[in-house]
């Protein structure tokens, strides 16, 4: 008994080793052909994820840090290995905005939201880049979307009241 039981035990690890090694993975897993599929619409390499998140932490430093240069770098570098992350995006325009460098932040929050379009951060941070170049309209409209995306986003409801103002003072 013990020993078709062990026997029984052994077929069934077998036949599933064999099945995770035949490149038929299962639903979800990114390895093997899986990953071939999702590299091909453009998702990231296995090797590489430890190198994106290695360059998103050490951004995440050098913003902290206040060394908007360096953390500029690491976030382009992390962008080059895997230009789909919305995060990155976000971040970035994060530092540009903080730099002034307005036309990059705005291009960078836009790379955010058209990567994924509930970004709400990238939605609010966009508006506040507009309405310092000064472009109210913009920022506007920036900020509706963060609010339409999440209704309950007190930031994005503050900007768009505060914008609203300004535009009824002129």
């Amino acid at each position: 008994m013990n020993i078709l039981l062990c026997f029984l035990i052994f077929t069934v690890l077998l036949i599933t080793s064999a099945s995770c090694t035949d490149g038929d993975k299962k639903k979800g897993d990114l390895s093997g052909s899986g990953e071939q599929a999702l590299m091909a619409k453009g998702g990231i390499q296995e090797d590489h994820r430890a190198d994106v998140s290695m360059l998103m932490g050490q951004g995440d430093n050098a913003f902290a840090a206040r060394n908007l240069d360096e953390a500029i770098a690491k976030y382009n570098s992390a962008i080059a290995l895997n230009p789909d992350m919305a995060d990155l995006h976000y971040k970035l325009g994060l530092t540009y905005g903080h730099k002034m460098m307005l036309n990059e932040a705005i291009a960078s929050f836009n790379n955010a939201v058209r990567l994924d379009p509930n970004h709400v951060k990238a939605y609010n941070n966009l508006g506040l880049a507009y309405e310092r170049k000064p472009m109210l309209t913009e920022a506007i409209s920036q900020y509706e979307k963060a609010v339409a995306v999440k209704p309950d986003y007190a930031p994005a409801h503050y900007n768009l009241a505060r914008c609203y103002s300004w535009t009824n003072l002129s």
